[in-house]
């Protein structure tokens, strides 16, 4: 299946799932549950590394909506192991965020056809630009390419892959998380501080390479480079 195929899956598994929610808390869905919602409709071939692909993709092009819920999770111990845990100030419980994704009026829209109710923005002739320069370029309504789609979705996928790193402590995890969601807003400027841009990238790219994703934190530095005209690591 090509990449445009999988997407469109995707959003159609999502949508069949979406009219069968009895409550609004099935209309959220984790990765896992997009999977079996594709293997139930016949895909099961497609791997986890397709999936999050596709989901990433289609939440950076607002197809899609994350939301995030951190618990603590209690960790397995006898009483013994828990009292001497307590006595030592060793922890006993550990922080774990669950993404969950829905589908964005848009997405619902674009596979079940416009409504009355459906959103229409109004965009007035005087801000229809063309910017081919590293920037959204934007020809008419709902019509925006924007050509830091790439970058933004691997910037998610590290962000997942950072926020589940056993081998970051529960600070270092959320430091980092928070660091690539700042970085994220700096790029979406149209003039993004470059000096804050480095000061995150910092503690990003370190964070990086204690969950081994080095290979994506340079192609990200890489990407922004490219895109800002200065690099930042």
């Amino acid at each position: 299946m090509s990449d445009q195929e999988i997407r469109n899956a995707v959003l159609t598994a999502m949508n069949e799932s979406r009219k069968k929610a009895r409550n609004e808390s099935e209309l959220q869905l984790t990765l896992e549950q997009i999977r079996r919602a594709l293997r139930n409709a016949g895909y099961t071939d497609l791997t986890q590394q397709q999936v999050t692909q596709a989901v990433n993709y289609l939440k950076a092009a607002h197809m899609l909506k994350r939301s995030q819920e951190t618990k603590s999770v209690k960790i397995g111990m006898s009483s013994g192991a828990r009292s001497i845990a307590r006595r030592t100030g060793s922890p006993t419980s550990f922080k774990h965020t669950t993404y969950r994704y829905t589908l964005d009026v848009k997405a619902i829209d674009l596979l079940e056809g416009e409504t009355e109710f459906s959103k229409k923005p109004f965009m007035p002739l005087q801000s229809i630009t063309i910017n081919t320069s590293n920037a959204p370029v934007i020809v008419g309504n709902n019509n925006i390419v924007n050509t830091h789609l790439q970058l933004y979705q691997s910037l998610d996928e590290l962000q997942q892959t950072l926020s589940e790193a056993n081998e970051l402590s529960v600070e270092e995890r959320q430091d980092a998380v928070s660091d690539v969601e700042s970085l994220k807003q700096q790029l979406a400027k149209p003039n993004p501080n470059v000096s804050v841009m480095a000061a995150l990238w910092t503690t990003i790219g370190r964070a990086a390479d204690l969950a081994g994703a080095g290979a994506l934190a340079i192609q990200i530095a890489k990407a922004i480079a490219a895109a800002t005209g200065h690099p930042i690591g």
